[in-house]
Formats: C-alpha cells, sequence, structure tokens
C-alpha cells in the first residue's frame, strides 16, 4: 500500500458510503518536491502505534549564497545591446523573459516553437539563444540538433541555453547531447539572466557577430509600460496566489510590468486549463502531462507558487502511470488560477 500513498487523491473505498477519505495532495506534492532534489522518502509504520516518513538527500558542502538587495543590483555592462533569441511557447513565460532581458539591456526576438527557432537561425546571426526544451510543432533538443546542422557561419557556435522546469541530472545530459551550450532552470530572474548573459556575451570575449537590428524587425515590438507612478495596479496583500512581491522586485519596481504580465497570463490560461481538462476526459496522458508541465514552469516564472507545486505534482503522476487523481488534479488547478485571475483584475 506505501506507493499508492503518494497518489494524488488516492480512496481507500469507492462509492459514496466510504467511512475513510482520501489521502489528498499533500503527500503527492511532498513526493514531488523530493524527487526534485534528488531525494527519496522512506517509510516506517506500525499498526497501533504509527508512522514515519523520513526524507533522505544528500548535498556537497558549500558556503551560504550571497544575498542580492534589488535596490543595489547593477547589471553587467557587457550585457548591454546583446541579440537574444528567446524560444518560448507560452506567451506569458516569453513576455516574463523579454522584459527582463530588456530591464538588462538586451535586445530579444522571440518566436513560439523550435522549428520558428530554426528558421530564424538560418538567416540571422545572434548573440544568444534561450530555447525552452518542451514546444509544439518542433521540441527544443531537436531545433538545437537542427540548428547545429545549419550552413551559417555562426549556428556552430552561437551559445543554446536551455530553458526548462526540469533539474535532474538526465535531463542535463540530454541538452548536452543535443548540442545546447548551457542550462538553467525556470524560473528567470534578473540576477539569473545577467550572470548568464554576461558569461556569453561577445564583449565578455566571445567573436562578436556583425548582424545589426534591422529597423524592419517586427517580431518584437516593445510595449509602452506604464510608470509604476503611474499604474493603477493595487494588490490585494490578503490573496496569496502569487508572489507579488517578488514579481514586482524581479522586474526592478515596476509595477505597470507586472499587471501587464498577469493580464498576458489571464488571457493564456483558460486555453490551456481547457485543453487540460479535455487531455484528461479523453484520456490523452501524453498531453494532459505536457500542458501539466507548462503550467508548472509559467507558475514558477510569474511566482505563482501553488499553481507551479499543483501542476508539477500532477505532471509527476501522469508520467509515472497513476492516472487516479487527473481530474481531482484539474479541478484544485482551476481554484487556483481562478484566484490568480482574480489578482490580476485587482479585485
Amino acid at each position: 500500500f506505501f506507493p499508492e500513498l503518494f497518489n494524488p487523491f488516492h480512496q481507500l473505498e469507492e462509492g459514496y458510503s466510504r467511512e475513510r477519505g482520501g489521502i489528498g495532495l499533500g503527500l503527492a506534492i511532498t513526493n514531488e518536491l523530493v524527487q526534485l532534489i534528488g531525494g527519496k522518502i522512506e517509510i516506517e509504520s506500525e499498526v497501533g502505534k504509527g508512522t514515519a516518513f523520513n526524507i533522505l538527500f544528500s548535498y556537497e558542502r558549500c558556503d551560504p549564497p550571497v544575498e542580492v538587495d534589488a535596490e543595489t543590483f547593477q547589471e553587467d555592462a557587457s550585457v548591454e545591446g546583446m541579440r537574444v533569441l528567446v524560444a518560448e511557447d507560452d506567451e506569458t513565460n516569453q513576455l516574463v523573459i523579454g522584459e527582463v532581458l530588456e530591464l538588462l539591456g538586451a535586445q530579444y526576438v522571440g518566436v513560439l516553437d523550435g522549428q520558428a527557432a530554426v528558421d530564424r537561425l538560418s538567416r540571422e546571426a545572434f548573440d544568444l539563444v534561450l530555447m525552452d526544451v518542451q514546444m509544439p510543432r518542433l521540441d527544443g533538443l531537436s531545433a538545437s540538433r537542427k540548428v547545429r546542422e545549419l550552413p551559417a557561419p555562426w549556428a556552430k557556435s552561437v551559445p543554446i541555453i536551455a530553458l526548462t522546469a526540469h533539474v535532474m541530472d538526465e535531463h542535463r545530459s540530454q541538452c548536452f547531447e543535443a548540442g545546447m551550450t548551457d542550462f538553467t532552470s525556470k524560473p528567470v530572474s534578473l540576477e539569473k539572466l545577467n550572470d548568464l548573459l554576461a558569461q556569453y556575451s561577445p564583449k565578455a570575449g566571445s567573436e562578436p557577430l556583425e548582424q545589426p537590428v534591422s529597423d524592419n524587425d517586427s517580431s518584437h515590438v516593445p510595449v509602452e509600460l506604464p510608470q509604476a507612478a503611474e499604474a493603477e495596479f493595487e494588490p490585494d496583500a490578503s490573496v496569496a496566489a502569487i508572489d507579488i512581491e517578488g514579481l514586482t522586485k524581479m522586474f526592478d519596481g515596476n509595477e505597470g510590468l507586472v499587471k501587464l504580465v498577469l493580464n498576458k497570463f489571464s488571457e493564456e490560461a483558460p486555453t490551456v486549463l481547457a485543453d487540460l481538462r479535455f487531455s484528461v476526459e479523453v484520456k490523452d496522458w501524453p498531453v494532459a502531462a505536457k500542458l501539466a508541465h507548462r503550467l508548472k514552469g509559467t507558475g514558477a516564472n510569474i511566482k505563482a507558487d501553488r499553481l507551479a507545486t499543483l501542476s508539477g505534482a500532477m505532471e509527476a503522476a501522469l508520467r509515472q502511470g497513476d492516472f487516479s487523481g487527473a481530474t481531482e488534479s484539474v479541478d484544485a488547478i482551476e481554484v487556483e488560477l481562478s484566484a490568480i485571475f482574480a489578482l490580476a483584475e485587482g479585485d
């Protein structure tokens, strides 16, 4: 019975007259988090005495991290003017990443799938590519392989950075085997992208690309953002669906940009939720797992930790072949999305 403890909403008894409740999501979420850091859960149980859950994991000893204050954070000068291709199928994620890049002084062009990234790189040079791993039409791994085979002079050397919510060693290996240069996990942040771009900036020592930014480039039109003082965004402090303070800090205090990102998410997420529910109803589990993964990554990027955790637990269960709690997981995700939508509307 122990393995079933980690199945979302597992029931000992079926029917409306059952005497015991189900397991719920707590253990499934805990198990997902423990697996993400490379650990495991051991269970010791004796009837009449109780149950002990032991979480086991190991880390190398290291120096404590240095906390970066957003007010004193300074971007690396070598990042200024870098031209970055962002391949990300989720428009909210692309908006978050793109606006953080622009805060750092970089320029970006966004595409929504791997094939579009290959097509773009076949005719234009970029200083760096941020490539999501899971995308429609052509995934990030396949796209990276195709890029490395292009005849363009920059195709073999342009840094391709994998963007993914996966953090396990096997996923890192897959990225490197596909020809990717480096790996960074979601969610993004000013500090993380600044360090990454500075490392691969042409000004930091790599060969510069003689590829001017075209005045006719319409792939990304900068959005006119309201200044913080002009924004009519007053988040309700009682709502914990999103870490508004953390999201605002990531965007250097621009509350207008926070509002823009949340509005974009509110436009896009209902379709993703509907597709997720439909895929569960028709038992298309691979598609359902991909959609849950998408919500997990987007949730992490917009500081919606509960959404990210719920979606991550659902994805993990589906990939392990456990479909018993899929409908309940979608219901829980819908409740969490409703709270996020209410926050975006300023209720």
